[in-house]
């Protein structure tokens, strides 16, 4: 039987007030003071079958009480554990055995990702299938690697009769030029276009197939804007809804300087256990979290070959770096303890694994 630690953490960052880290200390950053304070921890005990992905645990806020929502892949079960208690507050049955990932929008919609059959389940919070959408990509129909599973990084988003969802297309052999993500499926007519394509830095190097080619996304529906970041790029790209315009802006770790790309030539292949090694040993960007309770944004940076532990060996030092509303960098923490790349959030504040 496994146990899964979370510890809820409390910053206070030019009169923002969220959630960090483990004890209390002070680290001045570039242009703020920042106080960190460990709040409590918070510890749940699935079933034995869970598997320790956090890339489907998602945080549920009801109105009344706030949850902690994991998704067995193995079982199809919707665990729902009390933030406050940790106690299991229901367990429940889903069809979804053996699924890809799910996705939760606005607390209510929960999308099932059936990536074989290019298919999207869209259920509520009791399992119960409402709609079933057939996603006839390209890329999707193909298998295009890296595989496009939904997760709390990778969203699917309802907007204006689409889905949003990062996947990718690439348009001609070894065309990087022409790879775009971001896909926006039209659910009337089953047509698709995309909203982002793969940065310059991709297009002039060799990333292999692997992680360094995931993107994450994040949508900010009250300003209609989606937001990507890349692994191989300081910059955060973004979609604006309203005027159709794609721009960005540096959003770099003060910790991670040059990342490196393959020494090979772009259009070689690269095998998948060399694309792995290579993540496991350099830094890189991951996801980008929208904070709807406090307005702000978290970017997640990871420093390689920092854990001597074996245990710890597929784990990199964690850096969060802290956005506010206008997307200005307002701080960052680097942490020395082996956590999760996971950030919970909830009205309390934050959670993250270790």
């Amino acid at each position: 039987m496994i146990k899964i630690y979370f510890l809820l953490i409390l910053l206070i960052c030019n009169s923002c007030i969220y959630k960090y880290s483990n004890k209390n200390e002070k680290s001045t950053l570039w242009k703020d003071s920042i106080t960190l304070s460990f709040q409590r921890e918070f510890s749940i005990i699935p079933d034995a079958n869970t598997p320790s992905d956090w890339s489907n645990t998602f945080a549920i806020n009801t109105g009344d009480s706030s949850s902690i929502l994991i998704y067995n892949t193995y079982t199809g079960d919707f665990n729902f554990f009390n933030s406050n208690t940790a106690k299991l507050s229901k367990s429940i049955s889903t069809k979804f055995k053996q699924f890809d990932g799910i996705s939760v929008y606005n607390d209510t919609i929960v999308y099932v990702q059936d990536y074989k059959e290019c298919t999207f389940l869209k259920t509520d919070l009791s399992g119960i299938i409402t709609d079933t959408i057939e996603i006839n990509s390209i890329s999707l129909s193909k298998g295009d690697f890296p595989p496009s599973y939904i997760s709390i990084f990778n969203g699917v988003y309802p907007i204006n009769n689409h889905l949003l969802h990062f996947d990718t297309f690439t348009a001609g052999e070894n065309d990087a030029n022409k790879r775009y993500c971001g896909m926006l499926f039209d659910v009337r007519d089953k047509s698709f276009s995309y909203t982002m394509f793969y940065p310059p830095v991709y297009q002039k190097a060799n990333w292999g197939g692997g992680m360094y080619r995931r993107g994450y996304t994040c949508y900010n529906s009250l300003e209609k804007i989606v937001f990507y970041s890349f692994p191989a790029s300081h910059y955060i790209y973004f979609y604006d809804f309203k005027t159709k315009n794609i721009n960005r802006f540096y959003a770099g770790s003060k910790f991670i300087n040059e990342i490196n790309a393959f020494s090979k030539d772009r259009n070689m292949r690269v095998m998948d256990s060399e694309s792995f090694e290579h993540y496991r040993t350099n830094d890189n960007y991951g996801a980008i979290i929208y904070d709807r309770y406090r307005n702000l944004y978290y970017r997640i940076a990871e420093k390689a070959n920092y854990f001597s532990e074996p245990q710890y060996k597929y784990l990199k030092q964690l850096s969060i770096i802290i956005f506010n509303s206008k997307m200005e960098i307002v701080g960052e923490k680097q942490f020395n303890e082996p956590y999760g790349t996971t950030l919970l959030v909830t009205p309390e504040g934050v959670f993250i694994p270790y």
